[in-house]
């Protein structure tokens, strides 16, 4: 080799070209999208409520968590509130949901079996607090006392354009 020389035939300087300069960051790119179910139901909701229930939702993935939204987990027809009520005790009456207008949603959070965890037990509960922790965080308003997956746009009843939902019941 001849002096002042080297394998890659850079320079005795250095690195005047960026050969070996880190690289840029990547673009932000949109996360993966979510379960065809969850797909679905999110886009039933609001579009503000949809921004951070999409947000909410790679939280808790970020978090090692398996987050959906399931059957009457995104907007809810009047029929579909009904329906709700009569699946738990929880429900609010039709006409006084988020959920009618877009505005809430509700997280099921699944185990590596594909199962719901339940939030009955010390490590459910545990998780069930780490996604309500992340609503929080985002400025979303909890669900009832034992409700643990349900989230809510704060205020809903007076958001603008507030109409009840039409499409289909997912």
């Amino acid at each position: 080799m001849r002096e002042g020389s080297n394998l890659l035939n850079l320079p005795p300087s250095g690195d005047p070209i960026g050969v070996f300069s880190p690289p840029s960051p990547l673009p932000d790119r949109p996360p993966p999208p979510f379960d065809p179910g969850t797909e679905a139901r999110l886009n039933t909701l609001r579009p503000d409520t949809q921004a951070l229930a999409r947000r909410h939702l790679q939280n808790a993935r970020d978090l090692g968590l398996d987050p959906r939204i399931r059957d009457l987990g995104g907007a809810r027809t009047r029929a579909g509130q009904i329906r709700a009520g009569r699946q738990t005790a929880i429900a609010a009456r039709p006409g006084n949901s988020p959920h009618e207008y877009g505005a809430g949603y509700d997280i099921t959070l699944l185990d590596e079996t594909g199962r719901p965890v339940s939030a009955g037990n010390y490590y459910g509960r545990l998780q069930y607090e780490a996604l309500q922790q992340e609503g929080l965080d985002l400025g979303l308003q909890l669900g009832p006392p034992g409700d643990y997956g349900h989230f809510e746009l704060p205020q809903w009843r007076q958001l603008p354009g507030l109409s009840p939902y039409s499409g289909p019941q997912l």
